[in-house]
């Protein structure tokens, strides 16, 4: 019932792990205004793109800023699919996969990352 979500490498052509397990949900970072678009690649190891660029967050100096990468792309996956998951708990990690990409918009209209 468990589903792992894991950021990939931001190095151009790498994946990194965990997130080339293919057990994973892989997540990229795209530009999007919205945190809850997501961007599904059917034919890519990395499935998913979410919102990963220019992320406001907190700073450990105090204040906050802007932060770019993958890693502040894959908790925008896990909090929808832990939304998804308490509106329907009988979900499996199949199934939330599944339902994520309905709710994501395919990879040819836009969203790279």
């Amino acid at each position: 019932r468990r589903i792992i979500v894991a950021a990939k490498d931001n190095r151009p052509g790498e994946i990194g792990y965990p997130a080339s397990y293919k057990e994973v949900l892989a997540v990229d970072m795209a530009h999007f205004e919205d945190p809850l678009e997501l961007c599904y690649r059917p034919v890519s190891p990395v499935e998913l793109e979410a919102k990963g660029i220019y992320v406001r967050a907190a700073c450990a100096t105090g204040g906050e800023r802007f932060y770019t990468g993958s890693s502040f792309a894959a908790p925008h996956v896990s909090a929808i699919a832990a939304r998804l998951r308490e509106h329907i708990p009988c979900l499996d990690a199949r199934l939330l996969r599944e339902a994520l990409k309905t709710i994501s918009r395919p990879a040819d209209t836009g969203g790279a990352g």
